[in-house]
């Protein structure tokens, strides 16, 4: 027994002593080569980490606020269109009266900082109107101590804030960076007005559950209701049982009751159903940011691959002696793999530590496309799951032991008699291997673009069949592109002996020249792929906006920036804009947010009657007649809606409204890139009937001939401080900003998957050079100079970049047309005209020659200087 527990061990205690006298020597005897492929898988695994952060961080921050002041909510009440009253309140409160449960009815406002700030708004926040009272009620019932030492430290109590008149409070990181002093007075836009609030200091009821970083503002309900003209208004009701109260059977009895006692407008949602709305309604951009995160770590691991395959290579007379001395094959593969798991735990410990800075650049990113095209977001909720940093870790260990899979196979199969050949170890795969790449890959490009979609929970569809055709073209270019490196010395056959001899290398390719090149083309086709897409989104909606952007001056709230904002103009205000002197026509727009069938959407509120006079609505199809949204119930709908919801124009669909279902018959299909939740346009006079009041989130107006635009704009400036007056030109200028601040994410992603790939071509060199010091050597002896040594090693580096180049930018451009035909259509509903940027292509693909001619020529420089005998 003791014999055979010894003979057990024996492997173990081996394969430990390799580590240590393999691995680890390796890794310091060559310390900055193992630090620079670390720094790489290490990039990949940050940027692929920091995406995850962020995409959780934009789905945290759609959450109640609420739980500032109350804890978090276990229910939530709001309506289908437009906003409850209190009337709802206290229906809700009345069916609710034999449980425990806690109503917190909310207001909620999109506000800016008004002064101190070149750009106007300042530093948006989400203002929220709560009870105070209310709160302070149910944190004592529920026992929770925190907010009475809280409010002992400001030295008032509930009642002496709610005396006060126009206060605010924050939370403790919003009054840190303002540097807010008790009893300042600090402006902000809000709607239409510039309102003066007095800083009462910091949230004087605050829930132990809340959380501090929290970016948000807090008044008392009522006294927000009375600035902000919104009285009888509530956005939303909140509702909280304590603790004990929390067992599945009685949230379900809570869920009853509520759905018993509903009207009919009323979205009774739970705490995780409402966070699971974000997730929803960023599913598209999420999914899409995740995929491009996951290109650029495959391009890390191209890179892990060439690393081990060099190092498989290099050190064969190594192999060769373990192998005499009785180590088994199967023993030297483990090594292989356990050294690339340990690149994969090193490098992915590095990312986590370097993900901390790039989610931070990334969070900032998404989250001005999130508030952009979907809801208000600052950020606040960007933390570092446990969950998400472990899934990295593993998956950056799991793709480096995929990746060193192969070579660890090749160095266990290969015989110790091949190991001492001095020749370098040539691909083992044969043309016929590549051939069969190609159409396999072609097969299943065929099959993918038959695929269909799956369909997703916002409505949309999630591309899978996309996603798989795009991959299987990478393989299909690179079946085709990895043979032509042998053409290559026969095409410049008659070039100077410095080409001649670095292009013979590619005779018979290393493995770690296909993959240098699989890098480059994957990098180029990645970063074509996206600048076709982004140029043809550009093009598509510069042409669209010269069609719809068509008055002289358009007029919003300064703090109606974001997706979420409500933020109207009342109806005397327009009135008065629309009757000035200079003003010949002109027209409103206002914005509900609406349910239907079981999902969020858009209620647009047109002037049909402005839209008839001056046509500038951007049509799919057919231009309606317009006159039916005055007389039938006619109503217009945009593509994402179409889309999403699968309706045509004659269809009849129905919408509840604050006094009832009401029919609508589509009519009209326009193009509109602004949102992909889809929206219904109908005339303003049905909106106000419906919704019993009249305001407008925009206006559009046309000057008399002769009127000076910008003495206008002044004056109405002057008039209205807090909301934004913009010339047609500045208007387009501000929708091309936030176009360019949309894709910023993307651009990022874009330079570092062209960083890693020029890093793979750059090892590539530098493996490949030290392997021939002896062949170099022997060139110096025969009179061969360190420059054309140097222009040798330039042109195999320009080899790869070129076929890269030659290869990656068709490829790109086959990525790009999934992406706008198939992946886009079906994730956002967004028809796109396709706009090749020959002129940025052409700049990439001189950059990228640039590059690679650059960096080969500097290693050759450097490698050319060694003595032969010198080890690396």
């Amino acid at each position: 027994m003791p014999e055979s527990r010894k003979g057990d061990r024996f492997p173990l205690v081996l394969l430990r002593t390799m580590v240590s006298r393999v691995i680890l020597r390796r890794w310091r005897m060559q310390a900055l080569k193992t630090l620079g492929l670390l720094s790489i898988v290490a990039l990949g695994v940050s940027v692929f980490l920091s995406i995850g952060l962020t995409n959780r961080a934009s789905i945290k921050s759609f959450q109640s606020f609420t739980e500032l002041v109350a804890g978090e909510s276990q229910f939530s009440v709001r309506s289908t269109i437009d906003t409850l009253d209190m009337e709802d309140a206290a229906v809700v409160r009345r069916s609710l009266q034999d449980t425990e449960a806690s109503l917190f009815p909310t207001l909620e406002l999109i506000v800016g900082l008004a002064d101190g700030y070149v750009e106007r708004p300042g530093p948006i926040y989400k203002l929220i109107g709560v009870d105070l009272l209310a709160s302070a009620s149910h944190l004592s019932k529920i026992g929770q101590s925190s907010s009475s030492e809280s409010v002992s430290a400001e030295g008032k109590n509930v009642f002496d804030h709610l005396s006060e008149q126009n206060v605010f409070f924050a939370s403790a990181n919003v009054a840190a960076n303002h540097n807010w002093q008790r009893g300042q007075t600090v402006p902000f836009f809000m709607g239409e007005s510039v309102v003066d609030l007095k800083f009462s200091g910091s949230i004087p009821i605050q829930s132990e559950s809340a959380d501090d970083a929290i970016s948000a503002l807090v008044m008392d309900l009522f006294a927000l209701a009375k600035i902000a003209e919104r009285s009888d208004e509530i956005d939303r009701i909140e509702i909280v049982l304590p603790e004990d109260q929390r067992s599945t059977t009685n949230l379900s009895r809570i869920e009853s009751l509520l759905e018993e006692n509903n009207p009919g407008h009323w979205i009774v949602e739970s705490q995780s159903a409402r966070q699971q709305s974000g997730a929803v309604m960023t599913l598209a951009l999420r999914s899409n940011l995740r995929a491009l995160s996951a290109l650029s770590l495959i391009v890390a691991l191209l890179l892990v691959f060439q690393a081990l395959d060099s190092s498989v290579s290099r050190r064969k007379s190594e192999m060769a002696t373990l192998r005499s001395l009785g180590v088994s094959p199967r023993t030297i593969q483990q090594t292989w793999i356990i050294e690339a798991a340990l690149i994969g735990a090193v490098g992915g410990m590095m990312g986590i530590g370097l993900g901390s800075i790039t989610s931070r650049f990334s969070a900032a990113m998404v989250n001005d496309t999130v508030s952009t095209l979907y809801y208000f977001t600052n950020g606040s909720g960007l933390s570092y799951e446990p969950i998400e940093i472990f899934f990295a870790w593993i998956v950056s260990i799991a793709s480096c032991i995929i990746a060193g899979w192969f070579p660890a196979r090749a160095a266990a199969r290969t015989p110790p008699t091949q190991l001492l050949k001095s020749k370098s170890q040539y691909s083992e795969y044969k043309q016929s291997a590549y051939v069969k790449l190609f159409f396999a890959s072609a097969l299943v490009a065929i099959v993918a673009y038959l695929c269909p979609p799956l369909p997703a929970a916002n409505g949309h569809a999630i591309p899978i069949g996309g996603y798989i055709l795009a991959l299987a073209l990478i393989a299909l270019v690179i079946g085709m592109a990895c043979p032509s490196l042998e053409f290559l010395p026969r095409i410049f056959r008659s070039q100077s002996p410095s080409v001649k001899i670095g292009l013979s290398r590619f005779r018979k390719p290393v493995a770690r020249h296909r993959l240098a090149l699989g890098s480059v083309i994957i990098a180029v086709g990645m970063t074509s792929a996206m600048m076709l897409m982004i140029g043809s989104f550009e093009r598509t909606v510069t042409a669209w906006m010269s069609q719809v952007i068509q008055a002289d001056v358009y007029i919003r709230s300064t703090s109606a920036a974001t997706a979420s904002a409500s933020n109207p103009i009342r109806k005397e205000t327009y009135d008065s804009l629309l009757k000035d002197p200079v003003v010949v026509d002109g027209g409103t727009i206002s914005c509900f947010d609406l349910r239907f069938r079981g999902q969020d959407t858009l209620l647009l509120g047109f002037d049909a009657g402005y839209l008839m006079r001056k046509p500038h609505i951007s049509w799919i199809g057919s231009t309606p007649d317009l006159n039916r949204m005055l007389t039938e119930n006619g109503a217009i709908i945009n593509e994402s809606f179409k889309e999403r919801f699968d309706v045509e124009i004659g269809d009849s669909i129905s919408i509840e409204t604050p006094i009832g279902e009401r029919a609508l018959s589509i009519i009209g299909i326009q193009s509109d890139f602004g949102n992909e939740r889809g929206s219904i346009g109908v005339d303003k006079t049905f909106i106000s009937d419906w919704m019993g009041h009249e305001r407008a989130q925009g206006l559009a107006l046309h000057l008399a001939e002769g009127a000076d635009l910008r003495v206008a704009i002044q004056e109405w400036q002057e008039r209205y401080p807090a909301l934004d007056v913009f010339s047609n030109r500045l208007l387009r200028e501000q929708a091309l900003k936030v176009f360019n601040q949309t894709f910023a994410i993307t651009y990022a992603l874009e330079m570092i998957g062209l960083f890693i790939s020029v890093a793979s071509l750059a090892a590539m060199l530098f493996s490949s050079l030290l392997e021939r010091r002896g062949e170099i050597g022997a060139l110096r002896r025969i009179g061969m100079s360190r420059k054309a040594l140097s222009q040798a090693a330039s042109a195999e580096g320009l080899g790869i970049s070129g076929l890269g180049i030659l290869y990656g930018i068709p490829l790109g451009l086959a990525q790009g047309w999934v992406l706008i035909r198939i992946v886009n259509k079906q994730s956002f509903g967004w028809s796109l005209s396709i706009s090749v940027p020959w002129i940025e292509l052409l700049l990439l693909a001189i950059a990228v020659l640039a590059t690679g001619a650059l960096i080969s020529k500097r290693i050759g420089w450097w490698n050319s200087g060694l003595r032969i005998e010198q080890e690396e």
